[in-house]
């Protein structure tokens, strides 16, 4: 069984299919470009009046689509980090690869799922990029699943749990709080080290781990 999942803020779709359908803990997410939802116009491509191709900027349209995934990851419930496979549709891979591979390392510095890049002659729209992808999403997440005229909430695990199950965990809890406060009274107290002690590791070379700094536990975020 799968959910639908309709997106209120990425591109409209081209046909009769939902923008990602989640079946157990993946997301499976249907192919998206560059457009932008509720405009004709697509960022980073120029067009005479019959909508054909005069020019377009890859780069542009590299950071518009991957924008458009991130929004309907996070609509769904998931995120950019819950990717697991990433097929990329090019309609120029001599003249677009380079480019596009460096922006793509820029968004998938720290995850890196699996990746196929492909080149095609056409897409249905006028864009020269396109990603389908899959990701990971909990399944008793909250998040709100749009279905047209219904929206389907799912329920954690945790609130439909049995309440008596719930008491007995309870009372096995404190039972245990009260044996750890019995052992605590009857312990005898610890023996400070000694600067003996401390000599002997020191003659043994054995240096404390300070940990990591603030500088490698830092974050790097893609520009989005």
């Amino acid at each position: 069984m799968s959910t639908r999942i309709d997106s209120e803020r990425a591109p409209e779709p081209v046909g009769l299919y939902p923008h990602a359908r989640q079946v157990g803990n993946l997301l499976f997410l249907s192919g998206v470009g560059p457009r932008q939802r509720g405009s004709k116009d697509i960022p980073g491509v120029t067009l005479d009046a019959d909508r054909n191709i005069i020019a377009y900027n890859i780069e542009v349209q590299c950071r518009t689509v991957f924008k458009n995934v991130k929004m309907i990851l996070e609509e769904a419930g998931s995120s950019w980090d819950q990717l697991v496979d990433v097929t990329v549709f090019l309609t120029n891979m001599k003249a677009d690869f380079a480019t596009y591979n460096k922006i793509y390392a820029e968004y998938f510095q720290d995850n890196q799922p699996c990746r196929t890049t492909v080149e095609i002659s056409s897409l249905p729209t006028p864009i020269a990029i396109e990603l389908k992808c899959i990701a990971t999403i909990d399944s008793t997440s909250r998040s709100i699943v749009y279905t047209g005229e219904h929206q389907n909430i799912s329920t954690p695990a945790a609130e439909t749990q049995n309440p008596v199950s719930i008491e007995h965990e309870d009372a096995s809890v404190e039972n245990e709080m009260r044996t750890e406060e019995v052992r605590h009274e009857t312990q005898e107290p610890a023996v400070p080290e000694t600067e003996e002690d401390t000599s002997e590791n020191q003659s043994s070379g054995e240096v404390p781990n300070p940990g990591p700094t603030a500088s490698e536990n830092k974050p790097r975020t893609p520009e989005w």
